[in-house]
């Protein structure tokens, strides 16, 4: 479907299709031909010198009142300029030191890691570097590395009593030997569960 338009820069009418962009709110101009539009665009837009504050240049751009004053020639300036001069106002000259934040972190790791520790049911072993936190103890006592059959037993039998009085390194055998007579004395029974 063909409608009729005058052109808004020279006046002339012309048809053309019609198009919803033309009944919406805020549409562009619409001209007669690309050169009347370029001739618009170049009054109401002209073409202005600037000069850049990163490398003093001259440049020229496209000057549009509704956008901010161009003030670098190209990109690189502008992050060139950005990483040399911005400085955040909010933070103090502490933390603008490189690097602050990554010792700060480093050095309280412990702290936070003890922090958010037992805050379970108490059910499991606790962990620390990796591991369980009574083979790390034990490793440290001894001085070398537990091999993968040692094992610690809580000598009260809470598993969350780490502390170097109450475990003892033991064999994997005597360490269940070890359960099953205590199962036995509660009157717990032991032994393989049978279907019935």
């Amino acid at each position: 479907m063909k409608i009729t338009k005058k052109c808004d820069h020279c006046g002339v009418v012309f048809t053309r299709h019609f198009s919803k962009k033309e009944n919406s709110k805020g549409r562009k101009a619409l001209c007669c031909s690309r050169k009347c539009n370029k001739e618009m665009t170049d009054k109401n837009h002209p073409i202005k010198t600037f000069t850049c504050k990163q490398c003093k240049k001259k440049f020229q751009r496209r000057y549009y009142k509704h956008l901010p004053t161009p003030h670098f020639c190209s990109n690189k300036c502008k992050y060139i300029s950005v990483k040399e001069n911005h400085k955040a106002p909010w933070l103090t000259k502490l933390n603008q030191e490189p690097g602050r934040n990554a010792r700060i972190s480093k050095a309280t790791m412990k702290q936070r890691v003890d922090m958010l520790r037992d805050r379970g049911e108490g059910k499991t072993y606790r962990k620390r570097e990796g591991q369980h936190e009574h083979r790390t103890i034990m490793e440290k006592k001894l001085g070398r590395k537990l091999k993968s059959t040692e094992f610690i037993h809580h000598k009260d039998g809470n598993i969350r009593n780490n502390a170097i009085s109450n475990l003892k390194l033991i064999t994997p055998s005597k360490h269940a030997s070890d359960h099953i007579k205590k199962r036995r004395a509660s009157g717990e029974r032991v032994g393989r569960k049978t279907c019935k």
